[in-house]
């Protein structure tokens, strides 16, 4: 376990507030830093072996304490259970003295030494994973009393009939960098002004079912840079995201294998790809794309959403704010980058970054020439 504490000159003074203490002179509050406690989570000489057991230690009330909770999982091995995985819930919170479940230093499948080539994919092979292989509940569960948890840098899966991450309707949660799958609707259940960035969500359900759903969202509420999908071979039905608010931003997002974008036209946003333009919001979006030509594999047996070079996902708009790099930290081009959770280094003009493949043989005329990579 880690404590660390920040703050505008907090750490230096602290034994000169001290030392005033003792002749009754007050200091301010403002001199003294927020603690950071960060945990490690894992299987091998941890703080705890398993996310419960970790988020039952948090206190419940962070403000009061003036405290910030992270914890870092370690890849030792997946974490698997047949209920909840993470359930978190009964904290008092705000922005700043929340709970992050994210990964400790090169345990995520954004640090792997192959990640550039590493199918976009479920795989525990290649960093932190949480999986539940039991019916009902979500595998990671945020509650109410969990407003402003992060999850961040995570592997998330449901084998059951649960969702990978579900949230309480009325609180505000971050998805941030994450590969998420389900085989139950939806992949991810969000509301209030909860954001998802750079996140992979695959349904893999041959049903009507959607990718993200948004109950009551708020304003602040946005989905920028991911990728919703449903394999190619499953039956295409209901909407990638399930919301119809002007309150909720879908931005640079990439959807399908859905009968629509989404299920409701009243959201806002641009720059948004699909094979279907049902209730795409955006003059700019592209909802006529060929769903075979986008990703290096779109089937359902070794399904990898990396985007391809010779699709047609390379329209998007910057936005250095929520995404300025990809799902697995790549910069971003800065005048025309692809839409969806992946960006191709270089792709459509070079400019010295090391160049990511198509399929191999490529795709010339629209035909695939050759295996995949």
């Amino acid at each position: 376990m880690r404590v660390t504490r920040r703050g505008f000159l907090r750490t230096s003074l602290r034994a000169l507030g001290v030392a005033l203490a003792h002749v009754g002179v007050s200091w301010p509050k403002l001199l003294y830093a927020q603690t950071v406690v960060t945990s490690s989570i894992g299987t091998t000489g941890r703080d705890y072996s398993t996310w419960q057991s970790w988020e039952d230690d948090i206190p419940a009330d962070l403000v009061a304490a003036d405290v910030q909770h992270v914890g870092e999982g370690f890849n030792d091995s997946e974490f698997t259970a047949a209920g909840v995985v993470l359930n978190v819930g009964g904290h008092t919170t705000d922005a700043t003295r929340n709970i992050i479940a994210t990964t400790g230093a090169g345990q995520s499948f954004r640090d792997h030494a192959d990640k550039a080539t590493n199918p976009l994919r479920y795989n525990a092979a290649v960093g932190v994973a949480l999986r539940k292989t039991g019916n009902y509940n979500a595998t990671i569960q945020l509650n109410t009393g969990s407003t402003f948890t992060v999850i961040k840098n995570l592997q998330v899966k449901n084998d059951g009939s649960g969702l990978a991450i579900e949230s309480a309707v009325a609180v505000r949660h971050d998805i941030d960098s994450c590969i998420t799958e389900s085989a139950s609707a939806p992949v991810i259940l969000l509301g209030n002004a909860a954001t998802v960035i750079n996140t992979l969500a695959m349904l893999r359900l041959s049903a009507s079912g959607y990718g993200i759903s948004w109950s009551y969202p708020a304003s602040g509420a946005l989905i920028a840079g991911c990728t919703v999908v449903r394999p190619s071979g499953l039956t295409a039905a209901a909407a990638g995201v399930q919301a119809n608010s002007s309150n909720l931003t879908i931005k640079n997002t990439a959807v399908f294998g859905f009968a629509d974008f989404a299920s409701g036209a009243n959201n806002v946003g641009d720059f948004n790809g699909s094979d279907v333009a049902t209730n795409i919001p955006g003059g700019n979006s592209n909802g006529a794309l060929v769903y075979a030509d986008q990703f290096q594999d779109e089937g359902n047996t070794t399904p990898d959403f990396r985007a391809l070079e010779s699709g047609g996902l390379k329209f998007g708009t910057p936005d250095a704010t929520n995404t300025p790099d990809d799902i697995i930290g790549t910069t971003r081009d800065a005048t025309t980058p692809y839409v969806g959770a992946w960006e191709v280094p270089g792709g459509g003009g070079g400019g010295g970054f090391i160049h990511q493949p198509d399929k191999v043989g490529g795709k010339t005329g629209g035909g695939k020439t050759g295996g995949k990579q």
